[in-house]
């Protein structure tokens, strides 16, 4: 109901300057027409950098920029299988993506050798959880669709914000 046969189309596209200067190219090309809009999403914890960006780049349209309610996947794996292990989203990843070398040793091998208290954004945990994927032949969106598969199971709070979110940037978006 909520699109009302509109297109939606969610184009991620590499860090927060990839995403803010392929944005500008759009508005400035005129490449979505005048009836279409555009909406960027950032994640909240590079709110400062993207602001910074912009200026430094002197960045002039009038999309706004917007920020996801909820931690970075970085940051939500470092905190859910790491510092606050959540025992049953542990058991799942374990189970059906990480098989052959196991969380429990990408944990250890992250809080052992990679200066793991150092890592508050949780890239470098996310670089070895990657690394093992692309060695197994898995890419983050299997990884992806299991952690949302979990949260919708939970009716975990970080589905509530993100949806609401994400319904509040269509309608203001779209004139819904």
């Amino acid at each position: 109901m909520l699109l009302n046969n509109r297109l939606v189309h969610v184009l991620p596209c590499g860090g927060y300057s990839n995403v803010i200067d392929l944005a500008d190219d759009v508005v400035r090309n005129n490449l979505l027409g005048k009836k279409a809009s555009i909406c960027i999403i950032l994640d909240l914890d590079i709110k400062t950098n993207a602001e910074n960006y912009i200026v430094h780049n002197n960045i002039a349209n009038n999309i706004p920029l917007n920020y996801l309610p909820i931690e970075s996947l970085e940051k939500y794996l470092r905190n859910k299988l790491v510092k606050n292990v959540d025992h049953a989203l542990f058991r799942r990843l374990n189970d059906y993506i990480f098989q052959q070398k196991s969380l429990t040793e990408i944990v250890n091998d992250y809080t052992q050798n990679n200066n793991a208290d150092n890592d508050n954004n949780g890239k470098r945990f996310y670089k070895l959880i990657d690394t093992e994927l692309r060695e197994r032949r898995k890419d983050r969106n299997e990884l992806i669709e299991m952690i949302v598969e979990y949260l919708f199971e939970k009716n975990d709070d970080m589905i509530k914000k993100t949806t609401s979110f994400l319904t509040a940037q269509l309608k203001k978006n779209n004139n819904f």
